[in-house]
C-alpha cells in the first residue's frame, strides 16, 4: 500500500466545504485527484445515504461525503486514503 501526499492535501482543502450537487464534487474534488494522471482513476458514485470518491481501479482509496443540515454535501469521513501497490 501506498499513499499520495497531494492527494490527502486535496482531501484535506475541501473538508469544510459544502457541496451543492454531486457534479459539484465531481467538477472540484475528482477533477482535483485526476489532475495530471494518463487516465481519470477517481470517481464519484451516489449512494443512499453518501456520495463516495473513490479509486476506481484499486478501491482502496476512498471519502464519503453525507447530507449536511444545511443542504448540500458535506465531508462525513475518511475510509481509506491509501492505494494498493499490486493493482496500480
Amino acid at each position: 500500500m501506498y499513499k499520495i501526499e497531494k492527494e490527502v492535501d486535496i482531501i484535506n482543502k475541501y473538508k469544510e466545504r459544502v457541496f451543492k450537487s454531486i457534479e459539484d464534487i465531481i467538477d472540484l474534488v475528482c477533477h482535483a485527484l485526476n489532475e495530471g494522471k494518463a487516465k481519470p482513476e477517481f470517481e464519484a458514485t451516489m449512494g443512499e445515504k453518501y456520495i463516495t470518491v473513490k479509486c476506481k481501479i484499486c478501491k482502496k482509496f476512498q471519502v464519503w461525503y453525507s447530507l449536511s443540515d444545511k443542504g448540500g454535501w458535506k465531508f462525513f469521513r475518511v475510509i481509506n486514503l491509501n492505494h494498493l501497490s499490486d493493482k496500480h
